[in-house]
């Protein structure tokens, strides 16, 4: 299995405020959501995970993982603003972004990463990075709407960003 995609934001400064459609709303993780983020995240990746990788995680706390609940009351949209000790410690790790199929294009992964950042900087984080696969095409579209550029880790990683950028128009060779 090769290495994700690498990509960072070296600073946080200057972030839009989040924005939603008409009915939607923002929250962050209470007890009882595990189960909605497993189906997003099952639905989005194409693979189980169980939410228990989140709890145990270092750095998890019910203010950094985030929620867009659809006008019906469910949540649609999740990502999480989590932190990782190799990256050191004032870089924020946007983690586990996923929205419900039938909900992508309205710009919900896009408000829903924004508010992850946002916790970052209430975090006391400059920067952010996040990792993420090749043919997650439509994501790293957004990500670098969001200001995320990527971020060489390994040689191999040329090759596969230069064939990322070209699939996503950003070369013409």
């Amino acid at each position: 299995m090769s290495t994700q995609l690498v990509m960072e934001r070296n600073h946080l400064l200057n972030l839009s405020h989040v924005e939603l459609p008409s009915g939607f709303t923002l929250q962050n993780y209470q007890p009882g959501y595990e189960k909605d983020w497993e189906e997003i995240i099952e639905q989005s990746f194409g693979q189980f995970f169980d939410f228990s990788m989140m709890e145990e995680d270092p750095s998890f706390h019910p203010s950094r993982i985030f929620f867009v609940i659809s006008p019906e009351g469910n949540p649609v949209s999740t990502a999480s603003a989590f932190w990782q000790e190799a990256w050191g410690p004032f870089t924020g790790y946007l983690h586990m972004v996923a929205t419900y199929p039938d909900y992508r294009g309205m710009g919900l992964g896009y408000a829903v990463s924004l508010a992850a950042m946002q916790q970052m900087v209430a975090d006391n984080r400059a920067r952010a990075v996040l990792q993420t696969d090749d043919h997650r095409l439509s994501a790293i579209k957004m990500y670098l709407k969001l200001g995320y550029k990527p971020k060489i880790t390994k040689w191999g990683h040329v090759y596969r960003w230069h064939r990322v950028l070209r699939q996503l128009g950003f070369h013409d060779r």
